[in-house]
């Protein structure tokens, strides 16, 4: 892989994590992680997303999820706050309630 796609990689990730961080809903959802990201970081006004930028987006939109992925399923962080959406995801409940646990 080239450094410039690692690097890109990279700061998607922690982009997201930062989203992941400051934004409980964007842990349930997708398109709304998605969507404050590019709203947070690529400046696009929302919802006037053209098809021609929607497809220049796309791999960026994938890799978003992709990283929310791994961030909450491997690396067991910010996981879902809704425990309906924790089991779509395979969390095991005694993990997902223990996350949460004061």
């Amino acid at each position: 892989m080239s450094n410039e796609i690692e690097s890109k990689l990279d700061q998607i990730k922690g982009r997201v994590l930062q989203i992941l961080h400051n934004n409980h809903e964007a842990r349930n959802n997708d398109l709304y992680l998605q969507w404050v990201y590019l709203t947070q970081y690529e400046n696009i006004p929302m919802p006037t997303l053209t098809i021609n930028e929607y497809v220049r987006l796309s791999s960026i939109m994938e890799s978003i999820r992709r990283t929310r992925q791994r961030i909450q399923n491997t690396q067991k962080k910010y996981p879902p706050t809704e425990f309906s959406i924790a089991l779509k995801r395979r969390w095991v409940e005694e993990e997902w309630r223990r996350y949460f646990s004061p």
